[in-house]
């Protein structure tokens, strides 16, 4: 049997990787550190150094061989688990602050489908409501208007909800388009036009931000534009 051979990360690189993780809004107290054989033949000897966050399934294998730095990580960037191969250690400290800020996303990313039949379900309850098939008065048009107008400032800033906006034209027109049909459409109409706006938003963020502005653009209009549509402002509500 062959000996073992120690390239667990050193001292210095696991508080590397503390600082990475703080720096993105991880709690270092959530990882777990362990030990593992790696090595690409059945007789593997090589010990090396596993991060994995506690009560998930994600985590960080930092592989070494033959003088080669192997990473697999989940969740990755594109896939739930990728692999990266790098010849200093450098090169594998710059997948694991990937890794941290995937991490970040998942761990804080709204589970998007789990709403879905909330939404419905509200929607279907508040169809019938009277209320709902009139137009918006003249001064109701003027809030909703000045309301959507500071999200579109904001907007032509970058910046939607706090979350980046790729394509600022694309979003301003989204949100313009609901102004101008508030003019028009009656308020169940427009009710399905703003959820639908809601997931079109998602396009136009930086990856990973597509839920969290579906989410808190729907909360927005509750408690912004709520009180206008009836049986809408609780729309997140359980």
């Amino acid at each position: 049997m062959l000996d073992t051979v120690d390239q667990r990360l050193t001292k210095r690189q696991r508080n590397a990787v503390l600082q990475a993780a703080v720096s993105v809004g991880l709690d270092p107290q959530r990882f777990e550190w362990s030990e593992e054989l790696f090595g690409f033949t059945l007789d593997a000897n090589t010990v090396v150094s596993r991060a994995t966050y506690q009560g998930t399934t994600y985590f960080f294998l930092f592989g070494r061989e033959g003088g080669r730095f192997y990473s697999r990580y989940s969740p990755g960037n594109e896939l739930r688990e990728e692999e990266r191969e790098e010849d200093t250690w450098a090169g594998q400290f710059y997948h694991a602050e990937g890794w941290l800020k995937s991490l970040k996303a998942e761990l804080d990313a709204p589970d998007l489908w789990a709403e879905l039949p909330k939404i419905a379900r509200l929607l279907d309850g508040v169809s019938h409501l009277p209320e709902l098939q009139t137009q918006f008065a003249s001064e109701e048009q003027d809030r909703i208007a000045e309301g959507l107008s500071f999200l579109i400032n904001g907007v032509r800033n970058g910046k939607l909800f706090e979350c980046a906006v790729v394509d600022r034209a694309s979003s301003e027109e989204k949100l313009e388009y609901l102004i101008h049909e508030s003019k028009s459409q009656k308020r169940w109409n427009w009710i399905c036009l703003a959820v639908a706006v809601a997931f079109f938003l998602g396009k136009d963020v930086e990856l990973g931000q597509a839920a969290d502005v579906f989410l808190r653009f729907l909360s927005w209009i509750a408690g912004n534009i709520g009180p206008l549509l009836p049986g809408f402002k609780n729309l997140l509500t359980p």
